[in-house]
């Protein structure tokens, strides 16, 4: 895997693979259609922030394992597991960040169950 994106459809494809649950199924949990899913696996397209949220509660991972970059990637090769860990945990505190502006959380007035 050479890129982000490419790491990302690779990342989906093995955590459903892993999940043993088929596109179809997916889709069907997440309120995407099969095509997408597709897509997104053959790193055709790329999901908005709303799409990863519902991929990692479908699949029940965290945001972080869909962009994590292969061991032997061009792109993973010259970082430092101390670097690797702190790029991962700042991805997760942006990713978080910006599902939360979507959906409205973190100013304390949510009243949602």
């Amino acid at each position: 895997m050479g890129s982000l994106h490419t790491a990302f459809a690779a990342n989906l494809r093995a955590a459903r693979a892993q999940r043993r649950v088929s596109q179809a199924e997916l889709a069907e949990r997440c309120g995407l259609s099969q095509g997408y899913i597709a897509d997104l696996e053959g790193a055709n397209r790329f999901p908005s922030v709303d799409s990863i949220e519902r991929l990692c509660r479908a699949l029940e991972i965290p945001p972080y394992r869909l962009f994590l970059l292969d061991e032997n990637s061009e792109l993973s090769a010259p970082l430092a597991p101390r670097e690797r860990e702190r790029l991962r945990s700042e991805l997760t505190q942006r990713l978080t960040t910006a599902v939360n502006a979507v959906l409205g959380d973190g100013d304390g007035d949510d009243n949602r169950d």
